[in-house]
């Protein structure tokens, strides 16, 4: 479990040559006034598109483009005093290549 000066644990990550999946749990309790800043915060994110519940009552899904053109889709939640998140990304799909993956994900 990867640990960072934010007080979050990375308890699940995967990632390969082009694609990258995790998951993040804040290791401190979180009230709804954080979990609040923190979609504001998102929903300031430009060329993104944020939308909020859809993952629980305090809630956001997002998807916004890579550097590389591809996508980089994220849900998080308060659940109880636990903020978690879950991300997937991914280069562009080729034109000949499958219509799923990333795609699945998408809340929008």
């Amino acid at each position: 479990m990867e640990q960072h000066p934010n007080a979050c644990k990375n308890w699940a990550a995967w990632k390969s040559d082009t694609d990258s999946a995790s998951a993040w749990i804040f290791a401190r309790p979180v009230d709804e006034a954080f979990a609040q800043t923190v979609i504001s915060a998102a929903q300031q994110r430009k060329a993104c598109t944020t939308n909020t519940g859809g993952f629980g009552p305090i809630s956001y899904s997002q998807t916004c483009p890579n550097t590389d053109g591809g996508t980089r889709i994220r849900h998080a939640s308060l659940i109880g005093q636990t903020w978690f998140t879950c991300e997937i990304s991914a280069p562009p799909m080729p034109s000949n290549g499958p219509t799923f993956g990333v795609l699945l994900w998408s809340t929008s």
